[in-house]
């Protein structure tokens, strides 16, 4: 078959969880069918990304992506517009143009939007068969229950209703819609009832490309493997390191804790234990070079690749329950839970004192990952249902 796939993040090089999903479902999409991309980028790709997906990708259209300003012109009328101030403000009109250029100079099966980014597009390849891939709801519906009544809660609030009622009249453009957890589905479920056709497809890890990852673990370090620009992260580690790291430092003051990825040019003074990386292209050989990875996250959606990359790596995870939100496993077995900053620093703590505990979390943690979201597993699923979509 011949699929267009639409992308809003350029897939290489793979650094951070939507390219990495995206990169491999092209390397799975590449083995049987043609595949035209079209994409976003945030900086013009070189030579060797564009070599990287050549052998991927039939051909490869790059268009500079539109971030979402909330001070620009667009982005204020927003808020008396029906559509999401952030859907309405990132809108190219350059992007819909060259969509209706593939869609006119070549014959396509199917067309696959990858995020509801794309899927904004609809028109542009109305009437093509065509895949919602990934479509997340969970960190918009989180944002709109915050307890505490204030005026960004409100903003929130209304931000989830509008898009409750934009999905809800999106969906039908597409023959099927596919999510990452089962708690995914089911919210998607709350807002479209009646749109059956939703396919569980979890991120994964590439178990065969782990094997040559051989690094000598630090005992006393702890990581976070996430970028700070992303709101998110950048509120558990603030989170992290106001309530919970002050209390393993009291018990064991030579821990320390490395952050990777991108981070805000001002940034309030850390202590010396905490170092940042910067952007680095593999974050593996540093998650496998540490004793625990945390994720105390308490935003956001989806599956986090951050967990699966550490229990393929034998890497025990302590995360909060929005932390290993969607992963199927059995917590005090494949990772432990803990919400409040006492619990959490106590589960580090075990991990750092007792090294049974610690390899018995290691092996059950990789084991899981083998067994439920290795891509060898995931990606004939993904697979049969495009060709059902494109029928």
């Amino acid at each position: 078959m011949r699929i267009l796939f639409l992308s809003g993040w350029f897939p290489y090089p793979p650094d951070n969880g939507s390219k990495i999903r995206i990169l491999n479902l092209l390397r799975g999409l590449s083995g049987r069918h043609q595949v035209s991309l079209v994409s976003f980028y945030d900086s013009p790709p070189g030579e060797r990304q564009m070599e990287a997906l050549r052998s991927l990708c039939q051909d490869i259209h790059g268009l500079p992506s539109r971030p979402f300003s909330p001070c620009r012109p667009r982005a204020l009328l927003g808020f008396f517009s029906p559509t999401p101030r952030s859907l309405l403000d990132t809108h190219s009109p350059p992007m819909a143009q060259a969509i209706r250029e593939q869609v006119r100079k070549r014959v396509y099966d199917l067309v696959i939007a990858s995020e509801i980014t794309m899927a904004a597009y609809w028109k542009a390849f109305t009437p093509l068969p065509a895949l919602l891939e990934d479509l997340e709801l969970g960190a918009l519906a989180t944002g709109a229950g915050l307890r505490a009544w204030s005026p960004r809660r409100l903003r929130r609030m209304l931000t989830w209703l509008k898009v409750r009622r934009y999905v809800a009249h999106l969906l039908p453009h597409f023959r099927a819609c596919t999510v990452v957890s089962t708690k995914e589905k089911e919210l998607l479920h709350q807002v479209a009832p009646h749109y059956r056709n939703v396919a569980v497809i979890p991120n994964g890890v590439d178990l065969s490309s782990y094997g040559g990852i051989v690094v000598e673990r630090q005992r006393k370090r702890l990581i976070f493997p996430g970028s700070l620009t992303y709101p998110a992260n950048d509120d558990a580690v603030r989170f992290f390191l106001k309530e919970v790291f002050p209390r393993i430092l009291q018990e064991e003051p030579e821990t320390s804790l490395v952050i990777t990825g991108r981070f805000p040019r001002q940034l309030s003074p850390l202590p010396p234990s905490v170092h940042l990386t910067g952007w680095i292209e593999d974050v593996r050989p540093w998650i496998a070079g540490s004793w625990v990875t945390i994720v105390p996250l308490r935003q956001g959606g989806g599956t986090r690749l951050k967990v699966l990359e550490s229990l393929a790596l034998g890497t025990p995870v302590v995360a909060t329950s929005k932390g290993a939100e969607g992963i199927e496993g059995e917590a005090g077995r494949h990772f432990l839970l803990a919400d409040d900053p006492p619990s959490l620093a106590a589960a580090v703590l075990r991990l750092l004192r007792d090294e049974a505990f610690w390899q018995s979390l290691s092996e059950q943690g990789r084991q899981l990952v083998g067994e439920k979201y290795d891509w060898g597993s995931v990606l004939p699923r993904f697979l049969d249902l495009v060709e059902e979509c494109a029928r």
